[in-house]
């Protein structure tokens, strides 16, 4: 370093306070983005949005407390129960949605219905007492088809394979009058590469395979167990690995060893989990995937096992950080919020890095930057404060 510049940093240093700036250490941990935002205002019917799905003719579709909303990226067309009209939807509260691989949209909430794209309207199937070809209880959590086109439909009490064509559904991990039992109210659903299906439940990730009725229950106990038994969301890696989303922290399976790596919030430590309670996950390429928290929004990396927190560039203390949604497309990801809307961020733009103050992480002293200086390990600025 020549004289001058060792001067000027040692007089930025004493004068104004210096926060150094050596590699890309705060960046490694956290990131400042510009999400733009979708909301009441906007025609979205609540901002409470639970699921997001694209269908084949570009809509985008979210799933709401008050509703289901058609975003066709200009204007909000929203569908709600009508009283006496058995052609609507059964309730407002929709839980969940899928498109399957024919272009039809599965909507479930108080029972499972599809969408008819001719006519605006719905058919609905829902449990009927004493009728054991229903489904098993009203309250869908989760639909899923598996790469036979097989539509399963995952309730609070048992799993149903439902036939889209006879329109009746066979029961598994169900009993009768029993919606008390964990293991059974299903959350979620996904499917590996060699055909099981992966079923996130209140009480463990049970693995079942249709073809041959086998079916194992993986439950927390143990360094390589499971994190925790309360399954928000599950979703299979394009490496295989099963990704495991608790109520109390990530569990990455590897379908190899069985053996489950676990990830926790640390206070204090920016480089993990927002935080413990992962209700929704999203594959970003690869090796990283999304993942959605009760606290923020977080990228994981599988070749060094990290994570980096996505911020906002404009954060806002009345602003609600819990995702409950996540749908990525194109190097778009729409994120559902919990009371805060739709946010959504486009990977494809190319963005200065930003550096900000911020209390919970190693930014900036102080937001006014008034000089710079370089070194052999990076950078020195000078802020006011």
């Amino acid at each position: 370093m020549h004289y001058n510049l060792k001067c000027f940093v040692l007089k930025l240093f004493l004068l104004l306070g210096i926060t150094p700036l050596l590699g890309n250490i705060a960046s490694a941990q956290n990131k400042v983005v510009n999400f733009s935002s979708i909301t009441l205002q906007d025609g979205l019917s609540q901002n409470d949005v639970k699921y997001i799905v694209k269908d084949r003719t570009g809509f985008m579709w979210f799933a709401t407390d008050d509703g289901l909303n058609r975003y066709d990226g200009y204007k909000f067309t929203v569908y709600r129960h009508r009283q006496g009209d058995k052609h609507s939807l059964p309730s407002n509260d929709v839980t969940t949605l899928l498109t399957d691989s024919h272009g039809n949209l599965w909507i479930g909430s108080m029972g499972l219905s599809k969408y008819d794209p001719n006519t605006e309207s719905f058919e609905t199937y829902s449990q009927v007492k004493g009728d054991t070809t229903s489904i098993t209880y009203p309250i869908v959590n989760s639909i899923f088809e598996d790469k036979k086109g097989r539509l399963w439909v995952g309730t609070y009490s048992g799993l149903n394979l439902f036939d889209t064509k006879t329109k009746k559904a066979r029961h598994f991990f169900y009993k009768p009058g029993r919606d008390d039992i964990t293991e059974n109210q299903i959350n979620t659903l996904t499917e590996d590469d060699n055909g099981n299906l992966w079923i996130g439940t209140n009480g463990g990730l049970r693995v079942f395979n249709f073809e041959t009725g086998v079916s194992k229950f993986y439950k927390q106990g143990g360094p390589n167990s499971l994190v925790d038994n309360h399954i928000n969301t599950v979703l299979k890696a394009p490496d295989g690995k099963i990704f495991v989303g608790t109520a109390d922290g990530l569990s990455i399976l590897d379908p190899v060893t069985r053996v489950f790596t676990n990830f926790k919030h640390q206070q204090g430590n920016a480089a993990t989990l927002a935080n413990n309670n992962v209700f929704t996950l999203a594959v970003n390429n690869a090796h990283q995937v999304w993942i959605g928290t009760e606290d923020g929004l977080d990228l994981y990396d599988g070749r060094d096992n990290s994570f980096t927190r996505y911020l906002s560039d404009k954060p806002s203390a009345s602003e609600n950080n819990s995702i409950s949604s996540l749908y990525s497309d194109r190097g778009i990801l729409w994120i559902g919020t919990y009371e805060s809307g739709l946010k959504y961020y486009d990977t494809n733009l190319v963005s200065f890095e930003h550096y900000y103050k911020y209390p919970y992480s190693n930014g900036l002293s102080n937001n006014i930057v008034t000089s710079f200086a370089e070194d052999k390990g990076g950078y020195w600025i000078g802020t006011d404060g």
